[in-house]
């Protein structure tokens, strides 16, 4: 698999141990999630399919994820708040990102237990979440087939043509800069 998987989910954290699944194949992982207040939940990487669970700290949005893989993996559970990311490791090496959207308690002034979550599955083991690649990427594969049509003389007179102005801006700076 090559694409990212998103999406925004909602369940109640209550039912079937606390677990839910994101994802399918090598990009599968099943969380699994417990109590703890109002407005935070635990989160516990004891399913065969989860290696490691994170907080982002300090991260407010998914894409400001730059390296997954940097996150302090350690524990088996965290305590994520509403509004902060949780990153997830699988089995196969492949990162989830996920943001809490919104927690309710049912013992906690709230009408249900329920849990709502916005995730983004990078393939492949990538770390990076930011839009950027994904921006580069799709920009690149449009140009793509116009550039391999150029042919190979206009890349040297470009090369040369820069080449060119270097030396005669650095001739400038050096003659402005040092005449007396």
């Amino acid at each position: 698999m090559n694409q990212r998987l998103s999406g925004r989910v909602t369940f109640d954290y209550s039912n079937n141990n606390g677990k839910y699944i994101i994802g399918n194949d090598e990009l599968l992982f099943e969380t699994a999630w417990s109590k703890a207040s109002g407005d935070s939940i635990y989160i516990i990487n004891d399913p065969p399919s989860i290696k490691g669970v994170a907080l982002a700290i300090g991260k407010h949005r998914i894409s400001d994820i730059i390296n997954a893989s940097s996150y302090d993996m350690t524990s088996r559970t965290r305590t994520p708040q509403e509004g902060e990311i949780v990153i997830l490791k699988n089995r196969f090496g492949n990162y989830a990102a996920l943001k809490i959207i919104d927690i309710k308690d049912r013992t906690r002034s709230d009408d249900r237990d329920e849990l709502t979550f916005e995730y983004v599955i990078n393939p492949n083991g990538y770390t990076d979440f930011s839009q950027q690649k994904a921006i580069v990427a799709k920009w690149w594969r449009r140009i793509w087939p116009w550039v391999k049509g150029i042919p190979r003389w206009i890349y040297v007179l470009v090369l040369f043509l820069a080449a060119l102005l270097t030396c005669i801006y650095l001739s400038l700076w050096l003659w402005t800069k040092f005449s007396p």
